[in-house]
Formats: structure tokens, C-alpha cells, sequence
């Protein structure tokens, strides 16, 4: 029997991904963002662990599956989510199979109400070798192509900025606003 997965064509751009961007990363963290428009809370949810998962296979170049394990402390408002987010996770802890972020999604807006909406919270993300269940020959170019893919998007952003375009952020690192 095929799986519904082997019969997606690997040229087809998932459209799964709730991530617009990423900013940067190093081993120790991964900032990114997301525009909402009256998008539920769980969607910020699903793009942090997005982001911290995606962290974690360009951590190990790609060569590994990540996939959410689970979420602690991160409670979800009722309310819809608007507008463009930046996403900061920070590695707390690692082993060989899991990887702990601290997480906070924040408003990327000069509006000063628009700053009490931050979710915060823990999630953990599992690694595994990849193999029968996890199929290299599929998820690793899909993944390598999803961050070049977020990375050149932060790049036409960067640009738009330099050009006086969009100065709402200007540019400075989230982590260290973000994640004390």
C-alpha cells in the first residue's frame, strides 16, 4: 500500500509551512516570524514548533527527522492573532534524541497594545535517524529547500528595510528583547 505522503510530488511547496520567515539562528537559538490574520492562537503554537524543529535539522545539517514532542507552559488565549510576529526559541536543553526551547512569540508592531499579546512557553522537540518511517530521500530536500527558501525570504525583507520600505522592526536581533 502507498502512503498518501509518497504520492505528493517533492516539487510541490508544502503547504503546511506557518513560517514567513527566518532571521537568524546559531546553536544556541533560531528567530523567525509569521503575519497572522485573525489566525487562532494554536497557529502560533504550530509555528514555533515549526521554527524550533526547523532549528534543529539545520542543526544537525539536515541530516536528521524533528518532529514536536511536546508543549509545556504555553497556554493559549481565545483570542485571534493579527499581524506580523517574531518568533525566538532558545535551546534550554539537548540530548541525542530531543531538544528543549524556551519560546516567545511577540508583535513586530510600533502599536504599544499590540505588545501585551505575547504567548511564551516550552516545547520539546524529538529527533530520530531517519530511516523506513522518516524517509531521507524525501525529507531532507524538502527541509534543505524550506530554509533556503525562509532564508531568502528574510533577505528580500532585509533589503525592503535598507530601502526605508519597512522600518517597523529595524532589524535588531529578537532573541536577546525577547528571551532574557
Amino acid at each position: 500500500m502507498t502512503r498518501a505522503l509518497d504520492r505528493i510530488p517533492g516539487s510541490i511547496p508544502d503547504p503546511f509551512c506557518l513560517l514567513d520567515a527566518v532571521r537568524a539562528w546559531d546553536r544556541e537559538e533560531i528567530e523567525a516570524e509569521r503575519s497572522f490574520r485573525a489566525s487562532p492562537a494554536w497557529q502560533a503554537l504550530e509555528a514555533a514548533a515549526q521554527a524550533c524543529a526547523l532549528h534543529q535539522r539545520a542543526l544537525a545539517d539536515f541530516t536528521r527527522h524533528a518532529f514536536l514532542l511536546s508543549i509545556q507552559r504555553f497556554p493559549l488565549e481565545p483570542a485571534r492573532l493579527e499581524g506580523r510576529y517574531a518568533i525566538a526559541g532558545r535551546v534550554l536543553g539537548q540530548s541525542g534524541q530531543s531538544a528543549l526551547y524556551r519560546v516567545r512569540l511577540a508583535p513586530l508592531s510600533a502599536d504599544p497594545s499590540a505588545l501585551q499579546c505575547c504567548l511564551e512557553g516550552q516545547i520539546a522537540i524529538g529527533l530520530a535517524p531517519y530511516g523506513e518511517r522518516f524517509r531521507q530521500d524525501r525529507l531532507e530536500a524538502r527541509f534543505r529547500e524550506r530554509w533556503r527558501r525562509l532564508a531568502t525570504q528574510q533577505a528580500s525583507r532585509d533589503a525592503s528595510q535598507d530601502a526605508g520600505q519597512d522600518a517597523s522592526h529595524g532589524g535588531c536581533r529578537l532573541c536577546p528583547s525577547l528571551l532574557p
